[in-house]
This record gives C-alpha cells, sequence and structure tokens, in this order.
C-alpha cells in the first residue's frame, strides 16, 4: 500500500512539475505577435487558436461588429476586455490591439490580438495559446464571452 501511495504521489509531483514548467515558459518565450501584411498572423496547426481572419474551418471564427463607429467600437472593446477575468490590455498600436489572459492555477498566457478594418467595419479576433497543443476549446469560449461581453455594452 505504501508503495502505491509513493507511486502516486510521484506522479502528482510529476503533473505539477510539468504544469509549472509550461508556465514558466509561457511567460518567458511570448510568441511572435503583431500584423504580417497588414492581417493577423495565422493560427499554427494545432487547434488551440482561433482567428477571424484567413482561417481554415477549425480555427475559424467570427468577427466583431463595429458598434457604431470606430471610437464607440473602441470603448465597447475596452468595457468587453475589463470584464474578462485576469486580463488586460498590453499594447494599443493604430489598428492592432494586443491584450492577454492569464490562467486561473497554472498561470498560463494566452495572447488575444485585435486588428480594426474599418473599411468593413469589423475587428478582427485572433486568441490563441502560448504553449500546449489542445486547449479544450478555451480559446473559441473566450472570444465567444468576448463577444457577449462587447454585444451588452451599451
Amino acid at each position: 500500500m505504501k508503495v502505491v501511495a509513493l507511486v502516486l504521489l510521484a506522479l502528482v509531483l510529476a503533473v505539477v512539475v510539468l504544469f509549472a514548467t509550461r508556465s514558466y515558459l509561457s511567460r518567458s518565450s511570448p510568441p511572435t505577435l503583431d500584423l504580417v501584411q497588414g492581417k493577423l498572423r495565422p493560427c499554427p496547426a494545432s487547434p488551440n487558436c482561433v482567428s477571424s481572419e484567413g482561417a481554415d474551418a477549425d480555427h475559424a471564427i467570427e468577427a466583431l461588429p463595429y458598434r457604431g463607429d470606430r471610437a464607440a467600437s473602441e470603448r465597447a472593446l475596452t468595457a468587453a476586455l475589463a470584464t474578462l477575468e485576469r486580463s488586460s490590455i498590453q499594447r494599443r498600436q493604430g489598428d492592432y490591439w494586443h491584450a492577454w489572459q492569464v490562467s486561473g492555477l497554472f498561470r498560463f498566457i494566452d495572447d488575444i490580438e485585435l486588428r480594426f478594418d474599418d473599411a468593413a467595419q469589423q475587428i478582427h479576433v485572433r486568441s490563441g495559446s502560448r504553449v500546449g497543443y489542445s486547449d479544450l476549446g478555451v480559446n473559441r469560449k473566450r472570444v465567444e464571452a468576448l463577444r457577449a461581453a462587447y454585444q451588452a455594452q451599451p
């Protein structure tokens, strides 16, 4: 019985160390972000990313429509991002915004990128995990939560 308990303890410790290492990696090696030829960077082949711009069917998600003019849309988006737990806007540069959200337990950082498209009157969005392969749909749920908060703004 003691051997089984020791093996279980070793497995639990190994899992904790694995997740702690991944959390550290998500902080120490941020991905290449920003626009590529005026558009959001494509998602990788892994299923831990969604994008409204140039994505295949598995990674595709709808853009956010403008809420009136650009200024009103920016105000609504700022307020909507503030409703997402443990998220913060890191950079606003012209048509491009970068925010991140930190997971609760292991403190993984996921990136949220936004591109304002004045011509189409929409905000393109990309949400992706920095580490790991599968996100169990977290990035898609995040964008849908952002969409609901954005649409709920007055």
